[in-house]
């Protein structure tokens, strides 16, 4: 039973933690267009473009909501001895 909740959170985070890096990508899509179409690096202001506030529920409850999906169908698998 620990082994299953250290699994579940640690892959809430990795699953979280890959959510974040691709909200940022999507975020960073306008000011890296602005890099490779010839606008000074110093000009561009990557960290105003990034906006992860509002995305925060959907990463924690996409997160969860994922693995909590894989736990459970883990511990129904384990409790069928049925199952062929």
């Amino acid at each position: 039973m620990k082994s299953d909740i250290k699994y579940f959170v640690i892959s809430t985070l990795i699953t979280m933690f890959t959510l974040t890096v691709a909200f940022v990508l999507f975020d960073l899509y306008a000011p890296l267009e602005d890099v490779f179409a010839g606008i000074p690096f110093g000009k561009i202001d990557f960290w105003s473009a990034v906006h992860l506030q509002p995305k925060l529920p959907v990463i924690v409850g996409v997160g969860i909501a994922l693995n909590y999906r894989k736990l459970k169908a883990k511990k129904q698998e384990a409790g069928n001895p049925y199952r062929g």
